[in-house]
């Protein structure tokens, strides 16, 4: 029986490292979002193709006429 618990054990504090892991690292990004340009973001928006988007620091993310996300830089300046 001691064997089992330390097994368990071990497993647990795994998944316990893995969860704070994933915690820390922000999680796994969406794999949904395609990397456009900053200029051909802001070539659909000028064509009104963008339905929403939304601004983090440098990082836009945006969703196009076509329902999928896409994701761009702001260049600096």
């Amino acid at each position: 029986m001691t064997n089992m618990r330390n097994i368990a054990f071990w497993i647990v504090l795994f998944l316990l490292v893995l969860a704070l892991f994933n915690l820390v690292s922000g999680g796994q990004p969406s794999l949904n979002n395609t990397t456009v340009s900053y200029s051909e973001f802001v070539d659909r928006v000028s064509d009104g193709s963008v339905t929403a988007a939304t601004i983090d620091g440098e990082k836009i993310t945006f969703r196009g006429g076509d329902g999928r996300e896409y994701v761009t830089i702001q260049p600096e300046g």
